[in-house]
């Protein structure tokens, strides 16, 4: 498992998987779904974005628009698990040796130990830890509060325990303007 800031393959070490250097030249759009999907945490679908890259490919005249797309998606990985941006070489790496990207990209995930055919849903080892938990405060009344912000609300869960065990639990939802309401 690759544990530092550089690729754990190269780019012309395709043929090291053949899973993947097969899927790549065969299926781009599902390597680049699968990819994208665990970029993306969940927050988009391996079909989507791989008809998206198809689309993409087939209605432009051009042949980097579709490397154009992926690209962005090799930042985000260069973002999250490598160390720096460098959208230049992202780009240029994409619209000459694009399916070579690709077959990198589907690598470097597997070898940072997702299973990339699963999806984002079917690694939850590799979640990292959306809820955040209040500290516990010692003394007779302890107070658990988790929050989740989605895009407009802010879901809070508040526990307040006793000696005795669990004496009330509310939820809350807090708006953009902080105002704060019970569900």
């Amino acid at each position: 498992m690759a544990s530092d800031r550089t690729w754990s393959t190269g780019l012309f070490d395709c043929c090291s998987d053949w899973h993947s250097c097969c899927l790549t030249c065969w299926c781009p759009c599902v390597a680049f779904g699968r990819t994208s999907e665990i970029l993306d945490k969940g927050s988009s679908y391996c079909c989507v974005n791989g008809t998206l890259y198809t689309l993409l490919g087939i209605f432009t005249a051009t042949s980097f628009v579709g490397p154009f797309y992926s690209c962005c998606y090799r930042t985000k990985l260069r973002e999250q698990y490598l160390s720096g941006e460098n959208h230049c070489e992202d780009f240029c790496t994409h619209c000459f040796c694009h399916f070579c990207a690709l077959c990198q990209e589907y690598r470097e995930l597997q070898n940072r130990g997702f299973d990339v055919s699963a999806g984002w849903r079917g690694n939850p080892h590799m979640h990292s830890k959306a809820v955040s938990m209040a500290p516990v405060v010692e003394g007779e009344m302890k107070r658990y509060a988790s929050c989740v912000f989605d895009g407009d609300f802010r879901f809070c869960l508040v526990i307040i325990g006793g000696r005795d065990g669990l004496d009330m639990t509310q939820e809350h939802a807090i708006n953009e303007d902080g105002q704060m309401g019970c569900c």
